[in-house]
């Protein structure tokens, strides 16, 4: 286990303990309460960009890495082994998934045989719907959209609008903001 110093695994205890659970962002008596939380989130984690706006209930993991001006709505939930850009968006309910089960023996029951880490990457200028979950091992480039409900199984290319189970890409965003449909 890497060291961790105890400023930063005072600033997880507290944003675990009081700054998971301040009210939401939308609350008028949350001004002050909200920042308290921003402060505690960025302490907590390994990198954190400016203005950082995180709701209620968001579970972290102090691995992550975070943009500029990103905004996290409420039960989101971010593994280890993130990196996420600049201007992006998260919605609420998202699962962002950076383990996986080994199953490849027989004999072995898979609660015994351990799990794999990998990384998720996140680009920037990222909007990611309500309840989408992003498996292990994928990067979203730049520029993307994930529908609501997706879950992200591989890589997405810039400026795509993706969606479904497994997602796949609907079109793709261009420089003139048009929608332009995926020739898939």
């Amino acid at each position: 286990m890497s060291h961790v110093s105890k400023t930063k695994l005072l600033s997880c205890l507290l944003y675990n303990i009081i700054g998971k659970s301040l009210p939401l962002d939308s609350m008028p008596y949350s001004k002050g309460l909200r920042n308290i939380r921003y402060f505690l989130f960025s302490k907590c984690i390994k990198k954190c960009g400016d203005d950082p706006r995180v709701d209620k209930n968001v579970y972290i993991s102090p691995s992550i890495e975070v943009g500029n001006s990103i905004r996290i709505s409420e039960n989101v939930k971010i593994r280890k082994n993130t990196s996420i850009g600049n201007d992006v968006l998260i919605g609420p309910g998202v699962q962002i998934i950076t383990a996986t089960h080994n199953f490849s023996k027989l004999d072995i029951p898979i609660n015994k045989q351990g799990d794999s880490q990998y990384k998720v990457n996140i680009g920037n200028d990222v909007w990611i719907g309500t309840n989408a979950i992003i498996l292990p091992n994928v990067t979203i480039e730049n520029h993307v959209i994930v529908a609501a409900g997706s879950v992200i199984t591989k890589d997405v290319p810039t400026n795509a609008i993706v969606g479904g189970n497994p997602a796949k890409i609907i079109r793709y965003r261009d420089s003139k903001g048009n929608n332009n449909d995926s020739k898939n």
